[in-house]
């Protein structure tokens, strides 16, 4: 049996293990301690270490490749141009028409 309140204290500490920077995103760090930490509440170490690292994809990996993707469509999708003003120069407000 999982013991909850041991997981609800347990818990703080391996995600602030994130905070040192050793390796990239903490990983390696976060789910070596949740598998050395988590076995005290009831929670086996491979499921620990597969739970924290499960989350590091979805939460981290997962949002970069489809950021990546979507800025690199956006990138070479054709865009309409306006030829009428593109060398229109700097937009001027009232205040910058007055001092001329």
């Amino acid at each position: 049996p999982v013991d909850s309140w041991g997981f609800v204290l347990l818990l703080p500490l391996v995600t602030l293990s994130n905070v040192v920077p050793v390796t990239v995103g903490g990983l390696g760090i976060r789910e070596g301690l949740a598998a050395l930490l988590l076995p005290a509440a009831g929670i086996s170490a491979e499921v620990a270490a597969t739970a924290f690292f499960t989350t590091f994809l979805l939460s981290i990996v997962l949002p970069g490749v489809v950021g990546l993707c979507w800025n690199t469509a956006l990138l070479y999708t054709k865009r309409p141009t306006n030829n009428a003003n593109t060398n229109a120069g700097p937009v001027l407000t009232e205040k910058d028409k007055q001092a001329n």
